[in-house]
């Protein structure tokens, strides 16, 4: 039995009772009289996993011994490796949605970066899941340490001739040569919770970013952006204002990420 708490069902609930209390309402239901609580994590032969939150309450039954989120090609995963494969997922699935080039051939395959890519957690899913899809793999970051630990995990996930890396300011002109315009961007937004960020420094870096985020990407483009809930109607009013951006926004997913909340926006340039 494995019960997670979250919000205020974390100050008022107790994880061990509920784990007991569903555990022998099992028991006594119908035809599971041979059943047994086993409460130690790894020794039950089915485990049911509890998941309270302020929203609601959700039962599941883990289907794998490891989380899914565990990536053993990754040494540092900072955003939820679920998270970061459904980015991409999203990236590529509206990319191959987009006219076919000229000749009536279909375009791809993609190039793509990601401007504040921090350990690329991101980028190494794209490498990993799509190999064949992307021509080339970019990640910025203007961390010198974490742009590190992005190769560390490019290194154990072997991509390395498909990923590169440089040190940039994403406020900035980005390092990239005149003639590259990138067919996608997909980048986890700094929610100004971590690094000294506050969220009014991010509100004021962001028209910055947004904007360079616009040069590098061509006419139809795509954009996967991962931002906090809090912030998100700011966002959508920058991306979506007539006079500078004027992106379409294509869709948009909520998501929680422990205690926070936050979205993937889908924009098109």
């Amino acid at each position: 039995m494995n019960v997670k708490l979250s919000g205020a069902a974390r100050r008022v609930c107790d994880a061990r009772r509920i784990a007991k209390s569903v555990g022998s309402a099992i028991v006594k239901s119908a035809g599971s009289e041979n059943w047994e609580i086993e409460l130690r994590r790894g020794q039950a032969e089915v485990e049911l996993s509890v998941y309270v939150t302020d929203d609601g309450i959700i039962l599941a039954v883990p289907l794998t011994l490891k989380p899914i989120s565990e990536r053993s090609y990754l040494t540092h995963i900072p955003l939820r490796s679920t998270v970061a494969s459904a980015m991409g997922s999203l990236l590529l699935r509206h990319l191959d949605e987009l006219e076919p080039g000229g000749g009536g051939e279909e375009r791809g395959p993609w190039l793509a970066m990601d401007p504040m890519c921090g350990t690329a957690t991101i980028l190494v899913e794209l490498a990993v899941t799509f190999k064949f899809k992307f021509l080339d793999l970019m990640g910025m970051d203007v961390s010198v340490e974490q742009l590190g630990r992005a190769r560390e995990n490019i290194l154990k996930a072997n991509v390395g001739p498909r990923l590169s890396l440089s040190v940039g300011d994403a406020r900035r002109r980005w390092p990239l040569k005149r003639e590259v315009e990138l067919d996608g961007i997909v980048c986890d937004l700094p929610f100004g919770l971590q690094h000294g960020n506050t969220e009014a420094e991010v509100k004021r870096n962001l028209p910055a970013i947004l904007q360079s985020m616009h040069g590098a990407l061509r006419s139809g483009g795509i954009l996967v952006l991962l931002f906090s809930a809090a912030l998100s109607p700011h966002l959508k009013e920058l991306a979506q204002a007539e006079s500078s951006l004027n992106w379409k926004l294509l869709a948009t997913f909520p998501l929680k990420l422990g205690e926070l909340h936050g979205n993937i926006f889908v924009f098109q340039k």
